[in-house]
């Protein structure tokens, strides 16, 4: 790997012809592809949603807000996960040169980062529209106390990686010979709870809209749209499940293939498109 140094630091670019993504036993460019198209997908559909807010329903609302903040972290995680296939995602650890895999572990931490608030945001937006189908106390406290465990579990993750290290440069910076930070143990044992929470939530916000349609409208025409919509929910909690048996199950010390694959960006493209 060859690195072009200039004044005030290092340039972390990678030079086509050695990018990681090219190499024969790399199944980068598969993560590269599928987060290209994950792109697409949600940017078509969140298009679609603003336009049939604004100029149809003529109603935009917070939800909307969120959706949309929601969407810019989700294409911010795949554009991240398409810049660690020049780094190593794909190809098995002992293929990735030291520097190149130091790179690739900051990239890594950065993409933690945002995932956490992504998915937080994700899933507050859905949480946001809600309260449109009933006013009934349960439900309303229930929609709080989803909102709630949303927002600790998220930010909880964010500052724990943040402050992992005693100096927040560290967190990033995995040459250094310095570096004091928490056992990665415990890392994965918040990543591991954090999924567990998810996959309650992902449930919660399946079961809800099935109760209030079950509940409180008649069976018609709207109360199968509905039921069709939040149905479409069981895909994110099959793909968290999923998630948590990777996180469980893999080594990731020497596949990095299916370390992307549990970034979850599947998941939350799937939940903002809801």
């Amino acid at each position: 790997m060859v690195h072009k140094w200039v004044e005030g630091g290092q340039n972390d670019m990678v030079i086509p012809t050695d990018s990681m993504l090219w190499h024969p036993n790399s199944k980068g460019h598969h993560i590269y592809n599928l987060n290209l198209a994950l792109i697409i997908f949600s940017t078509v559909f969140i298009s679609l949603r603003l336009y049939v807010r604004k100029a149809i329903v003529k109603a935009l609302g917070w939800d909307d807000f969120l959706a949309v903040l929601a969407w810019a972290l989700c294409v911010t995680l795949s554009a991240l996960e398409m810049d660690t296939t020049h780094y190593g995602t794909g190809a098995q650890i002992e293929d990735v040169p030291k520097d190149t895999l130091l790179q690739f572990q900051k990239r890594l931490t950065i993409m933690e980062l945002v995932y956490l608030i992504a998915s937080g945001v994700v899933r507050l937006s859905i949480l946001a529209f809600l309260p449109r189908l009933c006013k009934a106390k349960i439900y309303t406290w229930s929609i709080w106390g989803l909102r709630l465990i949303v927002i600790i579990i998220s930010l909880t993750g964010f500052f724990f990686i943040l402050t992992e290290c005693q100096q927040i440069p560290e967190v990033f910076n995995y040459a250094s010979t310095w570096r004091e930070c928490k056992d990665k143990r415990e890392e994965r044992d918040l990543m591991m709870a954090h999924a567990i929470i998810c996959i309650f939530v992902d449930c919660m916000l399946v079961a809800l809209p099935l109760w209030v349609v079950t509940n409180y409208f008649k069976m018609g025409v709207k109360s199968i749209q509905i039921l069709l919509i939040f149905s479409l929910g069981i895909f994110g909690v099959a793909t968290g499940i999923v998630r948590f048996a990777i996180i469980t199950t893999t080594d990731f010390t020497v596949n990095t293939y299916v370390l992307a694959l549990q970034s979850d960006c599947i998941d939350i493209h799937d939940e903002n498109d809801l």
